[in-house]
């Protein structure tokens, strides 16, 4: 269940970091390193970075311990269905 619940909230942060990430750059309460939406902007590239790399890992570790199918869906893109 926990892993359930990991699992979703990386996807929708996946989703949701690289819009915000230039929605801070021009907000008008302060873009760049200043203010607090430079306070998440900053740090918000690596956080990308870290939510691609889990991503990945979790991938290989479905295609290669649980042989579940999951890895396939990914790299088909999902055109197979399910």
């Amino acid at each position: 269940m926990a892993l359930k619940i990991a699992a979703r909230t990386n996807h929708v942060l996946l989703y949701v970091a690289p819009i915000l990430e230039p929605l801070l750059i021009v907000s008008p309460y302060g873009g760049g390193s200043e203010g607090w939406a430079g306070s998440v902007h900053v740090p918000l590239p690596k956080t990308i970075i870290v939510l691609v790399v889990l991503h990945v890992a979790r991938a290989l570790y479905h295609g290669s311990v649980h042989r579940d199918g999951v890895l396939q869906r990914m790299l088909s893109l999902g055109l197979t269905g399910r």
